[in-house]
């Protein structure tokens, strides 16, 4: 059997997505990355979607077609923002958990300093003071700004710790 058709073999099934959609994916983290500097340029109400779609060499209508008003504009590259952070942060996390007793210092040391130069860069910065600076007008997106980094960091940093614990690695009354 052909791929995709019933009977198939599942494995040749899952293959990668078609060209049209990989190239609506790429130009949709076009847009995202473009609004981004935009948005963190020139905070949101200095932004339009003109200024973005010149920013991701598309037209207006493209930019129109991947996101229905600057709302929604902002919404995703916040989102996504975040969403990158936290797929950074997962695995380093994740990694603490497994290390060696005989090298957890060493180990809490890197992962403290690959932590704060993470929040601490020049995108990440813009990008939280523009939330706070918006969180008026978009609290709903504060609150999943803040739910989608802090809180979720925070618990899988706290999964860690306690599986440290549980191995005997580190003494404590509460992961988190």
């Amino acid at each position: 059997d052909a791929p995709g058709r019933a009977g198939g073999d599942p494995l040749e099934q899952a293959e990668e997505p078609p060209a049209s959609e990989r190239r609506a994916a790429r130009k949709r983290g076009e847009i995202l990355a473009a609004a981004r500097r935009v948005f963190t340029r020139e905070g949101y109400l200095g932004t339009s979607m003109d200024a973005v779609a010149a920013e991701a060499g598309a037209s207006k209508r493209t930019v129109y077609q991947y996101f229905a008003d600057k709302e929604t504009l902002f919404a995703g590259v916040v989102l996504e923002t975040v969403d990158r952070g936290y797929e950074y942060f997962k695995p380093l996390n994740e990694a603490l958990a497994r290390v060696d007793g005989d090298r957890l210092e060493d180990a809490l040391r890197q992962h403290a300093r690959v932590a704060l130069t993470g929040i601490m860069t020049p995108e990440i910065l813009r990008m939280r003071r523009l939330v706070i600076a918006e969180a008026e007008r978009f609290p709903e997106l504060g609150r999943q700004y803040y739910e989608r980094s802090w809180v979720r960091t925070q618990a899988v940093l706290a999964e860690s710790f306690a599986a440290l614990a549980r191995r005997g690695l580190l003494a404590l009354d509460d992961a988190e």
